[in-house]
């Protein structure tokens, strides 16, 4: 289990959409499901997510040994949000 936060302008605000997920898989399904919007038909599969360590240890506002969350999306990569662990 581990929690993901989706990347929001300010921390407060992506703390209060904090979700408990239990893998990848529920990541995939979670992001895809707040995402409908983005991309009409667009399917995130566990190759489109990666899950990579960010920055240097712990962030100390909040606690977490933070990961970030990016979709591929014809070549670009785009921010979805943190964990606050490896998946």
């Amino acid at each position: 289990m581990f929690l993901f936060r989706p990347h929001r302008q300010f921390l407060a605000e992506a703390m209060e959409e904090v979700v408990e997920l239990k893998d990848k898989e529920d990541l995939v399904r979670h992001i895809q499901e707040e995402w409908a919007w983005y991309k009409h038909g667009y399917k995130l599969t566990n190759e489109t997510i990666t899950v990579e360590k960010y920055g240097n240890g712990i962030d100390k506002r909040i606690g977490w040994d933070t990961y970030i969350v990016e979709v591929k999306n014809d070549e670009k990569h785009i921010v979805a949000g943190f964990t606050n662990g490896p998946v």
